[in-house]
């Protein structure tokens, strides 16, 4: 198992005072939060190991030093931070300020030091894996890190082109649905400098906006297209799914879309809206128009006006679901659930179903799941939500649910390895067992917290056990009330009368 402490290897630490000097404890609260959550999971998995072996001396010895590594975990966690005393600061933007040392405690907060994050989480806990370090600095930065954003509206063509595809900011983990999207996944965040100019500076017809966010240092945050006319008459804001680089970026970002009393992106409707023509003649000799995939469903265009502008349509002949900047005239795909066209690329398919209907993206998601345990794609009536140990829940299929899943006693279903069988025969998750449920000493069997005893040693037990015992061996639990424990007593030495009586009867 993991040794925590390991970071304090050869420092005096005891004795020396881990006074904050009044520095924020935030920063530090945060961080024990997360690495307690991975002490558990360390825990809980090792735990599973030792409770599938047969029961004895051996493994409940085993059981006890788990125990015990857990709770010396925890401590050495919280004296690492206590020592090193991390702390965000607003003149060290992305870096963390520690103690570098012991000894540069004694020096007071002059001695503190910024490092880059990572580098002083891997300075106060060397144990973690590179995952669990980039895990780790995401929450620091989104978490702790206040971050400053220059918000900018235009109808140009250079910002359509900046905002797409100028350097990024750093990037964060996030959650992301279908209006709210990760700026790496973008497929038109490149140069296209094999084209002219870029696909999405044909947005520059009057009839959309670009909204971006930049970083003090220029690079891009988030941005999102708003259609604000169309084909010239004025509409209500209307936006397209907003790519950011972090959770914080795509907050600052829709709340300056909400002030602009822009819609809701689920109701974006660009039906009607023009986009710049600009034709590319030497793409396999056909007359291909350079333009960016629609974010917005539908994903059709068609000419008009004398070929100077091409219109949002849900029947154009245009297929806008490219990702390679040129587009072209043809017939598309057409998706089973909203009838928009779609490209052979882009198209959807349920290759287990038996019709091998096309969809777009949006409907096939709408439609189907993918199962976050088989990693195939089911039909989303029949997903189920799945607790695991980590805190995270899943979304898996039917088969999934009745093979690996098991429905425990708070009304979830949690994954069969990530839970706990009571004495009962009921199933407990990890959290229903660390609040109302222990682990008898005796037996290594699962009783509710209400049967709970103490021994003098420190043990906890049942007192159903306690009972059975006393019944059938001649050593007895006895309880002792001034400490509110049990402790096991030797049955008494019979006097020298009452062995030569029971003689005496042997001999008759």
């Amino acid at each position: 198992m993991r040794d925590f402490s390991q970071a304090l290897a050869g420092m005096e630490v005891d004795g020396i005072s881990l006074d904050n000097l009044g520095l924020s404890s935030r920063t530090r609260r945060r961080l024990h939060m997360f690495l307690d959550e991975l002490i558990v999971r360390d825990y809980t998995k090792e735990y599973r190991v030792l409770s599938e072996l047969d029961y004895g001396e051996d493994r409940e010895h085993q059981i006890e030093k788990l125990i015990e590594w857990r709770e010396n975990s925890r401590k050495s966690v919280d004296l690492v931070l206590k020592v090193f005393m991390p702390n965000v600061d607003a003149d060290y933007p992305n870096a963390l300020v520690i103690w570098p040392t012991v000894d540069s405690r004694g020096k007071g907060r002059s001695s503190r030091q910024a490092m880059k994050i990572g580098r002083a989480l891997r300075r106060m806990f060397p144990v973690l894996t590179d995952t669990e370090i980039d895990n780790l600095v995401d929450v620091v930065k989104s978490k702790l890190i206040e971050q400053e954003f220059i918000y900018h509206v235009s109808k140009e063509a250079s910002a359509f082109k900046r905002a797409y595809s100028w350097t990024q900011a750093d990037s964060q983990n996030m959650d992301t649905t279908w209006s709210k999207k990760h700026m790496v996944n973008s497929c038109m965040r490149y140069e296209f400098d094999n084209l002219p100019m870029h696909p999405c500076e044909a947005y520059a017809s009057g009839d959309f906006e670009m909204h971006w966010l930049e970083t003090p240092e220029g690079k891009i945050a988030a941005r999102s297209v708003v259609a604000v006319a169309r084909a010239g008459a004025k509409i209500t804001p209307q936006p397209a799914p907003i790519y950011a680089v972090s959770e914080e970026a795509w907050q600052f970002l829709w709340d300056k879309l909400k002030s602009a009393k822009c819609l809701p992106i689920a109701d974006s409707d660009w039906i009607g809206c023009l986009l710049v023509t600009h034709f590319y003649n030497e793409v396999n000799d056909m007359d291909g128009m350079i333009a960016p995939y629609l974010d917005l469903d539908p994903r059709g265009l068609e000419l008009t006006d004398c070929n100077k502008y091409m219109v949002v349509s849900r029947q154009g002949s245009i297929d806008a679901s490219s990702y390679s900047g040129v587009l072209f005239t043809g017939e598309r795909y057409n998706c089973a659930g909203c009838g928009c066209g779609v490209s052979e690329d882009d198209r959807y398919c349920h290759y287990n179903s038996h019709d091998d209907s096309s969809w777009c993206e949006t409907c096939y998601w709408e439609t189907y799941m993918n199962c976050e345990n088989c990693g195939e794609d089911e039909s989303i009536d029949g997903s189920r939500e799945v607790q695991r140990a980590s805190g995270f829940t899943q979304h898996w299929c039917e088969g999934c649910c009745d093979n690996h899943a098991v429905l425990c006693t708070d009304g979830e279903l949690w994954q069969d390895e990530d839970v706990h069988l009571t004495v009962c025969g009921d199933y407990i998750s990890q959290d229903e067992y660390e609040n109302h449920w222990f682990t008898c000493a005796l037996t290594g069997e699962i009783y509710s917290n209400t049967s709970k005893r103490s021994l003098d040693n420190g043990d906890n037990v049942a007192i159903e056990n306690i009972e059975d015992h006393n019944a059938f061996f001649d050593t007895k639990y006895i309880f002792d009330a001034t400490n509110d424990c049990y402790f096991l007593d030797a049955p008494k030495p019979k006097d020298d009368n009452v062995i030569l009586e029971e003689s005496e009867a042997k001999s008759a």
